[in-house]
């Protein structure tokens, strides 16, 4: 046998055993990306107690949460619910001493009486040119000053009341009578839930 002949024997032989490696590779990678089949058992529907508990971490809370605070600062009065509480749309839920905020509405009464009376002699006074146009003018301006006073004191006696804004549920307390909160203080925690809004 020539020497071409033993060198075409062993090449044949080399590129014979490369096939099989490739093709034994190849079957090795489809065996290994063969998805393995899962077995199912299919069990029907039923009632029942939680076989197995799941626990997780988290932090759950209503759509619509917020705090709610006085208007204005003051001794605490009243409290009249607690944490947990539901509540219905526009129920009292603290009062402030109100003492202070009633004497300054009073006292604005008291300045619109004078100013309408100051706005009255005025009046009549320049019908006989005793008072110039710019002393009635001001005179009309002092009372519509006095009446918007007067007006701001009814207002902040009506928010000595903390009311709820809707129906829902006060989620915590942070208020007790005898105690001094200041204006905006935040004093429950209130959610209204999907069912109440």
């Amino acid at each position: 046998m020539g020497k071409l002949s033993v060198l075409g024997s062993i090449l044949s032989a080399i590129a014979s055993a490369s096939a099989c490696d490739v093709m034994d590779s190849a079957a090795e990678a489809a065996a290994i990306h063969q998805p393995q089949a899962v077995r199912v058992r299919m069990v029907p529907v039923t009632h029942g107690p939680i076989l197995r508990t799941l626990r997780v971490a988290g932090m759950v809370r209503h759509k619509s949460e917020f705090d709610l605070a006085f208007k204005l600062g003051g001794v605490v009065r009243r409290v009249s619910v607690e944490e947990g509480a539901r509540v219905r749309r526009g129920q009292v839920l603290a009062v402030v001493d109100a003492t202070e905020v009633r004497a300054l509405r009073r006292q604005a009464g008291a300045a619109v009486a004078k100013a309408e009376r100051d706005l009255a002699r005025a009046r009549q006074l320049a019908q006989t040119n005793a008072v110039g146009r710019a002393d009635l003018e001001n005179s009309e301006t002092l009372v519509a000053m006095a009446r918007a006073d007067a007006e701001r004191a009814s207002f902040s006696l009506k928010h000595t009341a903390l009311v709820a804004p809707e129906a829902g549920v006060i989620d915590w307390r942070r208020i007790e009578v005898g105690e001094i909160v200041a204006p905006g203080q935040a004093v429950f925690g209130f959610s209204a839930p999907p069912a109440a809004q």
